[in-house]
């Protein structure tokens, strides 16, 4: 089994190749940008990563604060918005429960492959965690603003599919909290089928890869769900 906390910790540079790949269409910032007009756009950002989004949402003209639990990315995205001539001072180490940031602050929070962790990271109290980082959204978000969550539906499939393991967790956000659904084509894009398995393989395991060789797809599908809801006063 991957160790996704391992690979967050120790091989943060292989892992933001993998993502620069991804979402080859920018359907994901296409997204963010029919909801929320981005330039001048205050946006707070939960789980950054190495700051695949936030570096699209700088260079689309927003400000950007953010979260991220581990050094290592965090430390990337860091220098990935200051080379775009943005503050690195304004994303620092924290977490979803607990937010630093000024309530009705953002126009718009984002928060990508965030929750979906919590039901590995902690299977016997996910529920708690994830309605408390959907606290804190709402608590940061303007009136009117929008809060936007994106999490898998599939990779290396050419139909979009909910795992069992997040059937439960997509549920919740939509029958507890309100949030809507809709689907995202976010292909991988790599020079070849074998750069594609060999770039996927440490974080997707071998029987994706293979897939990936066997099919001869340089192009990779990638289906995101994109739950948006919002910022309501209730």
């Amino acid at each position: 089994m991957v160790d996704y906390l391992d690979i967050y910790r120790t091989d943060a540079g292989r892992y933001d190749l993998m993502v620069g790949a991804e979402d080859v269409d920018r359907c994901v910032i296409a997204a963010l940008a029919a909801l929320v007009p981005l330039q001048g756009a205050s946006v707070i950002e939960v789980g950054v990563g190495t700051g695949r989004i936030t570096k699209q949402l700088v260079a689309a003209g927003a400000r950007v604060l953010g979260v991220e639990p581990e050094e290592a990315m965090l430390c990337m995205a860091q220098k990935g918005i200051a080379a775009l001539g943005a503050d690195p001072d304004g994303l620092v180490i924290g977490s979803l429960a607990s937010l630093p940031f000024e309530t009705a602050s953002a126009d718009l929070s984002v928060a990508g492959w965030v929750f979906g962790h919590q039901r590995s990271f902690e299977p016997e109290r996910w529920k708690s965690t994830v309605a408390a980082g959907i606290g804190e959204l709402q608590r940061v978000t303007r009136s009117g603003g929008w809060i936007v969550l994106f999490e898998t539906l599939g990779t290396a499939v050419e139909e979009p599919a909910v795992r069992s393991d997040l059937a439960e967790l997509y549920r919740y956000l939509e029958d507890g909290f309100g949030f809507q659904r809709r689907v995202l084509r976010t292909d991988y894009a790599f020079a070849s089928a074998a750069d594609a398995a060999a770039g996927l393989r440490f974080f997707f395991g071998d029987a994706l890869a293979e897939r990936v060789l066997a099919r001869g797809w340089a192009r990779v599908p990638e289906w995101t769900g994109c739950w948006s809801r919002r910022r309501s006063d209730r």
